[in-house]
């Protein structure tokens, strides 16, 4: 463990808004005996130092990192998480929290020639380590790989997962539940049905979905 003298292994969540939960990627880390300490930069939560936490998972959010909501804090999670690289903190970045780890690497972030919204399965070029899913996806930007990095999994909008040394980002949700989704849908049923999704039908799969992504 990085911190001297502690016995119980700490994971910092970065939840970026109240919505943006950890689900069952938390319930596994708990299940693996870490503690989880949560911040949330959307309510003014300070970034502690990465080298206090033997690992860092950032979640997904419901902006994009160009927009004006995440302009008060998103370089600070970006310098946190060169900060964990150069120190060998794991850092697992989900969706945002991806793109975020792909631009503190040196990737890019941009919009997609589409959003990917809803259950579909994704390219896997390492199904050791990427299951095809389905996986929930809920996203509209993409994000090129950094130098060094290796792509594990795609689809015909972008990369979908990518390891550097112990570092990964995933831009589907693989700690998707009901729970978690219901507040997604209930805050953007207009965007899903403009999707061509229908919002009911989507928590239904999600319920049965999340049996199959559980050993995942």
């Amino acid at each position: 463990p990085h911190m001297s003298g502690s016995t119980k292994r700490r994971v910092l969540v970065v939840s970026h808004d109240h919505r943006s939960l950890p689900g069952m990627v938390g319930e596994r880390l708990t299940e693996h005996g870490f503690e989880i300490v949560q911040v949330v930069p959307a309510d003014g939560g300070e970034f502690p130092s990465p080298e206090e936490f033997d690992v860092v998972v950032a979640m997904g959010a419901p902006w994009c990192m160009r927009d004006e909501a995440v302009a008060g804090w998103i370089g600070d999670e970006i310098a946190m998480m060169r900060q964990a690289v150069a120190r060998d903190v794991p850092v697992l970045g989900i969706c945002f929290g991806a793109q975020a780890l792909a631009s503190a690497l040196g990737g890019a972030v941009t919009e997609g020639t589409r959003k990917e919204m809803g259950w579909a399965p994704v390219k896997t070029l390492a199904p050791d380590r990427i299951a095809p899913g389905p996986w929930l996806h809920w996203h509209g930007d993409v994000f090129t790989l950094p130098e060094g990095a290796t792509l594990l999994a795609t689809s015909d909008v972008g990369p979908q997962a990518f390891e550097i040394g112990s570092h990964l980002g995933v831009q589907f949700h693989p700690e998707a539940t009901a729970e978690v989704i219901g507040a997604w849908i209930d805050a953007s049923r207009d965007e899903l049905v403009e999707q061509g999704l229908d919002p009911d039908e989507l928590l239904a799969e999600t319920v049965q979905r999340q049996r199959e992504t559980r050993p995942l």
